[in-house]
């Protein structure tokens, strides 16, 4: 729900004028207070934008689509203008070269560009040997990275990405996940290359079904498949078990390749010629972003905006023609559509999240106010202005969720200065919360660096 402007006001004008300012202008502060509290009957909202791409053998070279045709050097330019566009928070990518060196290219020369600086990327796997694997970027002023899993390895990886939210309830154990996985099928035609696209999905589904549990998941990437008739596709939107089943968010299932009744869905071909591209113009849908039901119903705090999936440049008046071909394409401007046709014979797909969360503290609570700071290689110091002398719970979390320091205050007087322990507290965002005996608690993110 959004917040009336003057409760904002008023609650910030009743908290901030009392903290004193020399508090924060110490040189040797290296963060201070990055999140105030509203009123814990406020319920806040965000929107994440999600964002998968076939970037068309990024980093890797043949004699068919040598360097000097499809260098990195140039598709930079084409991804920083469709990511520039989009303006993706969790950002997904197949066909990318091996080595470590392209990876971090696109980190640095398409995504943290132009002063922006918000980006970080996952850890390459490739425990299958392939020459093209998957990377997740994702925007760290939101979102933290739990860790990277291989689900299976046949053909390619299938990697899970766990990111989680970056919420302060997850002072209260409350972690919103929102687990990513990506997946570049076997590609071609034919009864055995089908058989193994569903391999690879069986077996990434056996993993989730024996070592993890159902909650918010995406299945996104380069499919490979010509019709929902393949067994690929049966697995995914069944996976054994209603709780694993992966939907489609806009329900368009049948027999998409050269289908013209899915031509505004098609995201391969951008091209009718050939080379790197494949050709024959947009005739298939194989890009995906599938979603477990938590996500569309919104259960689980993460859910699927209804009407917000996209391919990325389509019209649907392209059936088996470029992307450029007439009539002219208007659903992207200009400069973003010849990204889309230069770079990739793939158009990506996106979709947007609401994340909800439960934010605030009691605007009768008596603490009046809090100061948070660190000195360099030094403790996370904390101020308290209380309303009353009384007794507190002091606690520091990681963003995971983790304590770090907990201690028990008996407060002699209205204002009390303590420390959480250095060796204890770890580089990164952390959550300082405070908890009156009979009241309700404070907390407040800050960013703690040695």
């Amino acid at each position: 729900m959004d917040v009336p402007e003057a409760i904002i006001s008023s609650t910030f004008n009743r908290f901030v004028p009392r903290i004193k300012r020399g508090y924060f202008m110490n040189k040797k502060i290296l963060v201070i207070l990055s999140w105030l509290l509203l009123p814990s009957a406020f319920y806040g909202q965000d929107t994440l934008t999600v964002l998968q791409y076939n970037i068309l053998n990024y980093g890797y070279f043949s004699s068919y689509c040598p360097e000097n045709v499809n260098s990195p050097a140039l598709k930079d330019g084409y991804i920083k203008t469709i990511a520039g566009y989009i303006k993706p928070d969790i950002f997904t990518v197949v066909e990318m070269g091996q080595w470590q060196k392209y990876h971090n290219e696109v980190l640095d020369n398409c995504l943290n560009v132009n002063g922006v600086s918000k980006y970080k990327r996952a850890v390459i796997s490739n425990t299958a040997g392939s020459s093209l694997v998957n990377m997740l970027y994702y925007n760290s002023d939101k979102l933290a990275l739990k860790g990277v899993k291989v689900l299976q390895n046949l053909v390619r990886d299938i990697d899970l990405f766990q990111l989680y939210y970056k919420d302060e309830g997850l002072s209260q154990g409350d972690t919103i996940w929102i687990n990513c996985i990506v997946a570049h099928l076997k590609a071609g035609s034919g009864y055995y290359n089908e058989v193994d696209r569903e391999s690879m999905v069986q077996n990434a589904l056996s993993t989730l079904r024996n070592y993890y549990s159902p909650s918010n998941y995406l299945f996104m990437g380069d499919f490979n498949l010509y019709g929902s008739y393949e067994g690929a596709w049966t697995k995914l939107t069944t996976a054994f078990a209603p709780d694993w089943a992966f939907n489609d968010p806009i329900n368009r299932v049948g027999d998409w390749s050269n289908n013209s009744s899915f031509s505004d869905v098609h995201s391969q071909s951008t091209h009718t010629d050939g080379g790197c591209f494949s050709s024959g113009g947009g005739d298939d849908r194989f890009d995906f972003i599938l979603a477990t039901s938590p996500i569309i119903d919104g259960s689980e705090k993460v859910k699927y905006i209804p009407g917000s999936y996209r391919t990325i440049g389509q019209d649907g008046l392209h059936f088996n023609r470029s992307l450029i071909d007439i009539p002219m394409n208007t659903t992207v401007p200009s400069d973003v559509l010849l990204s889309l046709y230069n770079n990739s014979d793939h158009m990506p797909v996106s979709l947007k999240l609401k994340i909800s969360t439960v934010t605030g503290i009691d605007a009768h609570n008596t603490i009046s106010d809090m100061a948070v700071e660190q000195h360099q290689d030094g403790p996370v110091r904390v101020k308290l202005n209380l309303a009353t002398p009384q007794k507190v719970v002091a606690e520091c979390f990681s963003i995971d969720g983790r304590v770090l320091d907990r201690k028990v205050i008996e407060a002699q007087q209205s204002i009390v200065n303590f420390e959480f322990a250095s060796f204890r507290i770890v580089p990164g965002v952390v959550i300082v919360k405070i908890t009156p005996y009979g009241g309700s608690p404070v907390s407040k993110k800050v960013f703690v660096g040695f």
